[in-house]
């Protein structure tokens, strides 16, 4: 058995952060235990949109392979779900689009019982988190870890969906969307890439510059299989890794950042969870827990792509533009329910390409309404959380 202060579990942004924050006191002890491997992969850090599509493969090493049951509401399709198993987690495979939520969203927390969340107190944490290579602001962090740049040469159908907004009564032209006002414009997305156009991941700006700290350890390439629970309270972790199984103490505290799917998965092995759905496992149900696994939230969306009459250069990013708006059902919300892409690439399945050039509009939902659960597929932990239902 091995011991440290604090075990956090999952390597992705959250997990990054948490234990390089933790691990600022050389007095403190912190293991981050991570299934997926070294971010060598060359697309991880690659530029432009090229590399980085090949890491959405639902097959590939940093990639979970995630994907829904058939949904009756999609005439029983399966959607694939891409979510990073490598250091850094889903912030080596996103898309490298930089946007922050809205500001009633954070306020809307407070008012549900979220204290200390509001968008004026979270503001401060965003803005020392970001080096904004753009026009300075009160919304914008100039000395943080993670670099954040504009587009840097949209293309012209691009620079005409942002016109049209405001031909057609935006207030703003070039809106920043992490600025003042999220809906007061169309404007050009934001990455987090460096000057140069090199990729920023969780892992690049907050793991990997302090992997020599000697009160850290990175367990790259361990399962975390189930938490070891002592009466009350979570005393550590089984994993199994390339040395065998083991268990890792935490002394202080034992932190799940595994993400939406496993992270019940995790609690649900761990029997935390729906006692009837963990007895129909074998699983020993250490507390009857309903909520864990339900409640699952995702937006999606559709391409409508269209054919362009003049060459296009291939995009840096899935999207270069975008707009925030709400629908007349979403008004009184003051909050927007529909956020576009826009980008000269044909976003769509195979089989509605074209050979030509071609450029894509894609709404989304970001008020979705459907909710969603993640149940266990089996009492292994090996297989994934396949039972991934929407209502």
């Amino acid at each position: 058995m091995t011991s440290f202060d604090y075990v956090v579990v999952g390597a992705g942004t959250a997990g990054c952060v948490l234990a390089a924050r933790l691990s600022v006191d050389p007095a403190i002890t912190v293991a981050l235990v991570e299934l997926g491997g070294m971010d060598t992969n060359p697309a991880i850090y690659g530029h432009g949109l090229g590399p980085l599509t090949s890491l959405w493969d639902p097959h590939g090493a940093e990639n979970w392979g995630y994907a829904t049951t058939p949904q009756s509401g999609l005439e029983n399709r399966s959607i694939d779900i891409a979510r990073g198993r490598v250091l850094g987690g889903s912030s080596a495979i996103n898309a490298m689009i930089y946007i922050r939520g809205h500001r009633r969203g954070f306020d809307e927390w407070v008012e549900m019982g979220g204290g200390g969340w509001s968008y004026e107190e979270v503001l401060p944490y965003f803005r020392k988190s970001e080096t904004y290579h753009g026009p300075a602001s009160k919304w914008r962090g100039d000395n943080g870890p993670v670099d954040i740049i504009d587009y840097r040469n949209p293309s012209p159908v691009s620079r005409a969906f942002v016109e049209a907004a405001a031909i057609l009564g935006a207030t703003r032209r070039e809106n920043d969307f992490n600025g003042e006002e999220q809906e007061a414009g169309a404007g050009f997305y934001q990455s987090t890439r460096t000057i140069d156009g090199t990729r920023v991941t969780a892992a690049s700006v907050f793991i990997k510059p302090i992997l020599e700290r000697k009160n850290l350890q990175l367990l790259s390439g361990a399962r975390a299989t189930r938490l070891v629970i002592e009466g009350d309270r979570v005393r550590g972790l089984e994993l199994l890794s390339p040395e065998g199984r083991q268990t890792v103490q935490a002394e202080r505290e034992l932190i799940v950042c595994c993400g939406a799917f496993e992270t019940p998965k995790l609690l649900m092995l761990s029997g935390l969870g729906p006692a009837d759905d963990l007895k129909k496992l074998g699983i020993a149900v250490h507390r009857d827990l309903p909520g864990v696994g339900r409640n699952l939230q995702d937006h999606l969306l559709l391409g409508v792509a269209y054919e362009c009459r003049v060459p296009l250069d291939p995009p840096e990013l899935l999207a270069e533009a975008g707009l925030f708006t709400s629908t007349p059902a979403a008004a009184a919300q003051s909050i927007p329910d529909l956020q576009y892409f826009f980008g000269p690439v044909q976003f769509v399945a195979q089989e509605y390409m074209t050979s030509g050039p071609g450029f894509t509009f894609a709404p989304i939902l970001t008020l979705p309404r459907s909710r969603g659960s993640v149940t266990l597929a089996s009492d292994n932990p090996a297989i994934s959380p396949g039972w991934i239902h929407g209502i």
